[in-house]
C-alpha cells in the first residue's frame, strides 16, 4: 500500500504532509466500505451526494485522518437522515459482518443530535435493507474509493469553514456513475 501524499496551502505557504502507508492500511482503507454505505443510503433517500472525502477535521479528532461522506439534505425527514447515518455501520455489517464502535462513534453522535436517541437501533435496519438492495452501487463506491486511495499521487489539501482540512477523493460526478446505473450494467471503471 502507498502512503498518500498531500500538499497544503495556506496561509501563503504550502507544506507537504503524508499519510504513512500503514496508518493508510490500517484505518483509511477499512472505512471505504462505510462511507460507501453513507453514500449509498443518502442517494437511495433523495439527499445530493457530494463526495468522499478524506482529511483532518477540526471537532474533536485534530490529527486523525478520516475519510467522510459528504451530502446534503432537502426536505427531508430526520429519520431518513439517521438511517443515512446508520448506514455506514449497515455497510460494515454487511461486508464485513463487525463494526468498528470508535469509528462508528461520530455517525452515533450525529444520531443522537438529530432524534434524540443514543443508539443504532431504529434505524440499523431500514439502513441494512437499503444497502442489500443497493449492494452492487454500494460495491462499486467501495472499489472506486479504494482504487483512489491506493494511488500515488500527491493531491492539495483544502481547508474550509470550521477549519477542517480536505480533499475529494471521489467528487459528485463520479459517485453518480456508480449509484445511477441499471442493475443490469456492469459497474463503470474507476
Amino acid at each position: 500500500m502507498n502512503p498518500m501524499r498531500f500538499r497544503l496551502r495556506a496561509n501563503g505557504e504550502e507544506m507537504p504532509l503524508i499519510i504513512p502507508a500503514d496508518q493508510v492500511e490500517s484505518a483509511i482503507l477499512p472505512s471505504a466500505e462505510h462511507e460507501a454505505g453513507h453514500i449509498t443510503a443518502a442517494h437511495h433517500l433523495s439527499a445530493r451526494v457530494l463526495g468522499i472525502a478524506v482529511g483532518v477535521v477540526s471537532n474533536g479528532t485534530q490529527g486523525q485522518w478520516i475519510l467522510q461522506a459528504v451530502y446534503s439534505w432537502k426536505g427531508s425527514t430526520i429519520e431518513d437522515k439517521c438511517v443515512a447515518k446508520a448506514a455506514g455501520v449497515a455497510a460494515d455489517l454487511f461486508f464485513h459482518g463487525e463494526f468498528d464502535k470508535e469509528g462508528a462513534k461520530r455517525d452515533l453522535e450525529d444520531i443522537q443530535r438529530l432524534s434524540g436517541e443514543t443508539s443504532f437501533d431504529l434505524y440499523l435496519e431500514p439502513a441494512r435493507k437499503i444497502i442489500a438492495l443497493r449492494e452492487r452501487e454500494c460495491k462499486c463506491v467501495a472499489n472506486a474509493l479504494r482504487h483512489e486511495i491506493g494511488l500515488d499521487v500527491e493531491r492539495t489539501l483544502n481547508v474550509y469553514p470550521g477549519k477542517d482540512v480536505a480533499t475529494f477523493l471521489l467528487d459528485e460526478a463520479r459517485l453518480l456513475r456508480y449509484l445511477s446505473a441499471p442493475s443490469g450494467q456492469s459497474a463503470p471503471l474507476p
